[in-house]
């Protein structure tokens, strides 16, 4: 399971926002009592906690959806990147081109989600 082999490696806690495809994901966070949940307000707000969470000497997971990856961008390319602080991120990936059809608020990060996280330098697998 990918919590037990991130948790193998130290990343013992998890900041995000809440996203219907990770509601299972973050409840299973939520509820374990070795691994600690940070809900964060927004996107950005997560990437920061995690850079806190660094800076006080362990490694976290941030969770978002791809429709807030923009408002991660500063804090992603401003402090993660300048700072050399090491997380890692998991997006979903609403609005996939090559999935059956989401939400039409979707469709326009589902086809630039690779591009941006490419542009902001992120090495990304699925």
């Amino acid at each position: 399971m990918f919590i037990q082999e991130a948790k193998s490696y130290g990343f013992n806690t998890y900041a995000g926002v809440p996203c219907s495809f990770l509601k299972s994901f973050i409840n299973y966070i939520n509820d374990s009592s070795e691994i600690d949940y940070i809900p964060a307000a927004n996107e950005g707000d997560a990437i920061a906690i995690a850079a806190g969470v660094y800076l006080g000497g362990e490694y976290s997971v941030v969770m978002l959806q791809n429709s807030g990856l923009g408002n991660a961008v500063n804090p992603i390319t401003s402090l993660l990147q300048t700072f050399e602080i090491p997380i890692l991120i998991v997006v979903t990936l609403r609005g996939d081109p090559s999935a059956s059809p989401d939400e039409p608020q979707h469709r326009l990060m589902g086809e630039i989600t690779t591009d941006l996280l490419d542009l902001m330098k992120i090495p990304w697998s699925w």
